[in-house]
């Protein structure tokens, strides 16, 4: 998708890209923080209960604390490697359904910034989100654009 954005964007136009960072912490950390401990009995805190909605980070602390760890080791193999590795997720359909569970990829500004240079594209760097190599796992979203190169004079 991201190549076809590219094909179809005239030399020297911009490709922006929205979305949330779905490999960030901005979810599991929140939650950690102050949804999980929302008007809950202590029980629904640490375990599951039947009929608690899925989230895609988690609903009890187990569950955030499991999915943060997974989701830190991912982005510190991500940090190891210089190519882009779109990770793929198996989307969440069932009822209750909340935002990003029918997400198939792992939105994330270290892939998004990787592809477009390999690609000989200029990452804006005026645009607010994209980040630095090291604050990107903490971006909210990955919200951002890059330039397609000009091409060879004519």
């Amino acid at each position: 998708m991201l190549d076809e954005r590219l094909r179809v964007v005239n030399p020297g136009g911009t490709v922006c890209v929205v979305g949330p960072n779905l490999l960030g912490l901005n979810g599991s950390v929140p939650g950690l923080m102050k949804h999980v401990w929302k008007t809950r009995p202590i029980t629904a805190i640490l375990f599951r209960r039947p009929g608690t909605p899925r989230h895609r980070f988690g609903n009890t602390v187990p569950e955030l604390l499991a999915q943060s760890l997974r989701y830190l080791t991912a982005i510190g193999g991500k940090q190891l490697t210089l190519k882009a590795a779109f990770k793929m997720s198996e989307p969440d359909l069932l009822p209750p359904f909340h935002a990003d569970n029918d997400a198939t990829y792992l939105c994330n500004p270290i892939d998004l910034v990787r592809h477009f240079h390999s690609r000989g594209c200029q990452v804006m760097p005026d645009v607010a989100h994209w980040r630095s190599r090291v604050t990107r796992m903490l971006a909210a979203g990955p919200w951002g654009a890059a330039r397609k190169a000009q091409g060879p004079a004519s």
